[in-house]
Formats: structure tokens, sequence, C-alpha cells
């Protein structure tokens, strides 16, 4: 019979193998996509629904060859008074019988994309960026404040949202997981201090929009342009910057940063700067050296399947592992 296996049993997975885990597990899922041992379907967008008044849903899946699973996900989120939603669904590649059905709510969704996050930071960002900025006041700012710690030294934090109220709380809730914040009033003052920056909106239009604000040396992660018509960074700071790295080359250029800065024509498909995130990490010539490297890298993360399949293997995997021990 195959598992289904609720939030808190997913959430006791993930914290036994740990985070850094998790980091790893999204490495080798990128370097597998890129140097195609990865199957990924087309996304499906599904919403937003009551005519943009509610939130919206994506479905996607895929494998890694000769890997146990592949894996269906649906998530979705942006549902006024709740949260993230959503399943993973688990089937073995060998007999097609389903394996595991994680009742996640989003949450494995919401943890993947921050370890994402944090693979970036930890090979493409300054060692010390000064300060760590951080656009959006929302449920995955939250995961991006936790996973961060594990991979910068930096204690600093500058917060931005477009209501108060948000940037508040989550000023609140940064202190209380360790952070130092340094307010700020504009988009342009925390690029001033920061040189790893963060970006978690669901915006349709740039919150980040003047490239020449952006310090040299900074390192952006774009992760809210995760479907059809959300973006963040301004078409110009996507073009100006010295390396794009994306999830995925097909996916980022049908949506995602990159789509936006081939549309207005300040880069072109064969640009040398473009480069997937899987090639990238085998490539010393690219990963971040010193404070002294000068170069702006925008990382582009739409989130692609074999995140999803990394993370539900790594629940199924532990889960499988704790049940031979206890026999």
């Amino acid at each position: 019979m195959p598992q289904v296996v609720p939030l808190a049993t997913i959430q006791e997975a993930v914290t036994a193998e740990g985070f850094s885990a998790l980091v790893d597990a999204m490495a080798a899922a990128f370097t597998a996509y890129s140097a195609g041992k990865a199957v990924v379907c087309p996304v499906q967008h599904l919403g937003p629904f009551r005519d943009g008044a509610s939130g919206d849903f994506c479905v996607k899946s895929g494998f890694v060859k000769g890997e146990a699973v592949f894996v269906v996900k649906i998530a979705g989120g942006g549902f006024k008074g709740h949260g993230s939603t959503g399943l993973m669904a688990a089937f073995s590649q060998t007999t097609g019988q389903l394996q595991g059905l994680l009742l996640d709510n989003g949450w494995l969704t919401d943890m993947r994309t921050a370890a994402a996050a944090a693979l970036c930071a930890r090979h493409f960002a300054p060692a010390d960026p000064g300060c760590v900025g951080i656009l959006g006041t929302g449920v995955q700012a939250r995961f991006q404040l936790r996973g961060l710690r594990t991979v910068t030294r930096c204690r600093k934090v500058c917060v931005w949202g477009r209501r108060p109220a948000e940037v508040t709380r989550l000023e609140g809730d940064a202190r209380k997981l360790g952070w130092q914040v340094e307010p700020v009033t504009s988009v342009a003052e925390l690029l001033a201090k920061c040189r790893l920056v963060v970006t978690v909106t669901s915006a349709t239009s740039p919150v980040l929009p003047d490239a020449r604000q952006v310090q040299p040396g900074t390192t952006i992660v774009a992760v809210g342009s995760d479907g059809i018509g959300k973006q963040e960074l301004a078409a110009e700071v996507t073009a100006a910057a010295d390396l794009v790295l994306c999830d995925s080359l097909e996916q980022c250029r049908a949506f995602g940063e990159l789509s936006f800065a081939l549309k207005s024509g300040g880069l072109s498909h064969t640009s040398p700067k473009i480069r997937e995130i899987g090639s990238a990490l085998g490539d010393n010539a690219v990963l971040r050296g010193t404070n002294e490297d000068t170069r702006v890298i925008v990382c582009d993360l739409t989130g692609i399947a074999v995140q999803d399949v990394a993370a539900a293997n790594l629940v199924i995997t532990h889960l499988a592992a704790t049940t031979v021990a206890k026999l």
C-alpha cells in the first residue's frame, strides 16, 4: 500500500535530514537536469481564479533517469487568508505504482524553493555581502530568512515591501531568527547596502526597476517570477548583469526574468552571459570567487519539477530507512 504522508511527518523527515541535505539535493537535481538526465513536462498554470481576486495553481511533473520515482506536484498560493496549498504524488519508475502521497500543503515546495535560493547564495553570492536584502514580506520571505542563515555568515538584513505593517512584522520575525535588521525606506536604499538580494514577491511589474542602483559584485536571486506575467526585475536589470543563471533555460525563456530581457532586446538568445545553474555549478570560472569579484549575477528561479522530485525523494528515502531501522 502506498504511504499517505501527513505534513507533520514530512517536516520531521526534512528536519532529520537537515536543510543542508536539501540544498545538496537541489544541486544534484539542477546538475542532472542540465546534463540531460532528467525529463520535465511543460508546466500547467491554473488561475488566477475569480477574475484575479483569488490565487493560482501550477502542476509540475518529471523524473531523473534511473532513479526510483517520478513525481507529479500540484501547488497553489495567493488565496487571501490562506497559506500555500498542494501535494506531491510519487510513483515508481519500475512498476508505475503510487509509492507515496505527500500531503505537504505547499510546505515542501516552499522548502525546496528556499533551498534553491540558498544554493545560489552559497555558490554565486559574495562571502560577505555586507547585508542581505529581502524584497517581499510573504511566507516565502520567512523561508528565505531561515535558509540563508545556513549558507552565509552575514547576519544583517534589510527588508522592503509595499505594505509597511507587513514589513514591520517580517522585521520582527527576522530578529527572532537572529538577524540584525537595518531598516530601509526604499529599494534604492536597500540596494546601496546589500550585495545579496532575494526577490520573493508576486509582482507583475518590476519591484527592482533600475540597473544603475545595483552595486558591483551583487547577486540577485529572483524567486517570484514563477509564472506567466510575473516580473520582479526590470528587463534592463537582467540584461545589464554579467551573468544570468537560470534553473531551466527553456522555462526561463518562456517566463521568468530572462523572458523579459529577451523580449526587450537587451539580451539575445545566444548570449554567452546566459547559463543554466546545473552547468554553472561545475565551472570554477562561474562560481563566485572573492569579495573583490565585481560581477553582477542574476539567478532566475522559476521552479522546475526535478526540484520536486529531489525533495519528495529525500522524504521517501528517509521514511523507508526509518522503517527498516525499526524492523
